[in-house]
């Protein structure tokens, strides 16, 4: 998890050597990689009962909600995290102390939360594809800003788990003929 962090700093690193444009960086996936890799760590201690170290996380959850403080509140730039400043690397480790207590509880099931986790990917494919295309054309209907972050999050829960409906029993048939 360690390293994903590091590759994900240093892409952020490397789009400002490169002139990379916001919007090429905001669709690569390299932006994600830390995430991606928390997400596989909570399931694998989720799956293996495996205890590690909570204070770690509490402290590192600080250090992602000072950073929205900092910057999204006193109207200083981030120099390394310019584009996407919300959603970037430093920013999103203040879900980490939250996915470790909302794991925690081995034996509750909650299939909504479970079921979208098993579509957030295609959440995330249907989120990048709908703030782009999409999310300024609903903008024109719904003036408020809570009711906009309600509106995108169905919006973009729904239809993502739609896609995940759709597109995982097709994956399946392709791996199963591909394996066979």
């Amino acid at each position: 998890m360690f390293c994903c962090f590091l590759v994900t700093v240093f892409y952020e690193v490397l789009k400002n050597a490169i002139g990379m444009s916001p919007g090429v960086y905001r669709l690569c996936a390299l932006r994600y990689i830390f995430i991606v890799s928390y997400g596989c760590f909570l399931y694998l201690v989720h799956r293996k009962d495996v205890e590690v170290e909570r204070i770690v996380f509490y402290i590192v959850g600080l250090l992602g909600y000072t950073y929205i403080l900092v910057f999204n509140y006193t109207g200083l730039k981030p120099v390394i995290t310019n584009y996407w400043p919300k959603s970037s690397v430093f920013a999103s480790l203040f879900i980490v102390p939250i996915m470790m207590h909302l794991m925690k509880p081995r034996e509750l099931h909650n299939g909504i939360l479970e079921l979208l986790g098993k579509a957030s990917f295609n959440i995330c494919l249907v989120q990048m594809c709908y703030f782009w295309a999409a999310a300024d054309k609903v903008y024109l209907y719904v003036p408020t800003i809570p009711l906009r972050l309600a509106v995108n999050f169905i919006i973009c829960c729904t239809v993502g788990v739609l896609f995940y409906k759709i597109e995982n029993p097709i994956t399946r048939r392709i791996v199963k003929a591909i394996r066979a």
